[in-house]
């Protein structure tokens, strides 16, 4: 994301975490004052930081305060080795290479928009890196490239809607 989507996404981090002290109806009120309006509609690379907020599990409580669990429709079952294959660390930073891009070191698989965030273990979020450059990205929000919203992120969003509040409309 650029810095524009950064602030952002840390505004919208604020302003929930700001309301959920008040309990989880004043949270849940909060999280659809800032959710996108028209989601029949693809949202842009503006809405991203938003919708990326609001799908963290810090933030998933239903109408009745219980804890929203997501489950990933076309969940795959990612290998924790894989060898030969390069690392794709330029997939996350434009011009930034792997130390180990030039040899075939064994690499793991990640998610390109962290798990424990909320990003769905389905191939189009698969990200294969070197060892050294996962343990650099960690889990950061920091990373994930912020010019689309990909599908996933804009069903999971939904989905959370919906369970937020069961007479929400998609159109």
């Amino acid at each position: 994301m650029d810095k524009e989507q950064i602030k952002i996404y840390f505004s919208t981090v604020k302003k929930l975490r700001q309301s959920n002290r008040f309990g989880r109806t004043t949270l849940n009120e909060k999280w659809f004052e800032l959710f996108p309006s028209s989601p029949q509609v693809e949202w842009s690379h503006e809405e991203l930081p938003i919708l990326l907020a609001l799908i963290h599990p810090d933030y998933r409580y239903d109408i009745h305060g219980q804890s929203i669990v997501i489950r990933d429709s076309q969940r795959s079952k990612f290998k924790p080795r894989v060898t030969s294959e390069r690392c794709k660390i330029n997939e996350l930073i434009q011009g930034v290479k792997c130390p180990y891009q030039s040899s075939f070191e064994k690499s793991v698989a990640d998610h390109l928009w962290p798990h424990s965030l909320g990003g769905p273990t389905i191939s189009a979020n698969k990200l294969i890196l070197c060892s050294e450059c996962n343990g650099q990205k960690s889990n950061s929000p920091l990373l994930f490239p912020g010019g689309f919203v990909p599908r996933w992120l804009r069903l999971h969003a939904l989905a959370i809607a919906k369970k937020k509040n069961p007479q929400y409309q998609v159109i």
